[in-house]
């Protein structure tokens, strides 16, 4: 039950991040407050950032409360990783 919810909240983000990007492509590009929104909210996850995310350790004890893009920065900021 708690692995569909969190990949319930997946898709929901991957969602709205092509949303957001297809918005401000007819718009001709974001302002200064959606490009921020973009940089910190969108996320691009291949499938094994989806198979950590539905099987971390973090995520297994918290449930589907904790979105993708915090265990990406948590795992960028393990591994030293570029943004």
């Amino acid at each position: 039950m708690i692995l569909t919810l969190k990949m319930v909240g997946v898709a929901f983000e991957i969602h709205d991040t092509k949303r957001r990007r297809e918005k401000a492509a007819k718009e001709g590009g974001p302002d200064e407050e959606e490009r921020l929104v973009m940089k910190y909210k969108d996320v691009e996850p291949s499938a094994l950032d989806i198979f950590h995310y539905a099987f971390s350790h973090a995520g297994l004890l918290t449930g589907s409360k904790i979105v993708h893009t915090s265990i990406v920065e948590q795992c960028r900021k393990h591994l030293s990783l570029p943004a």
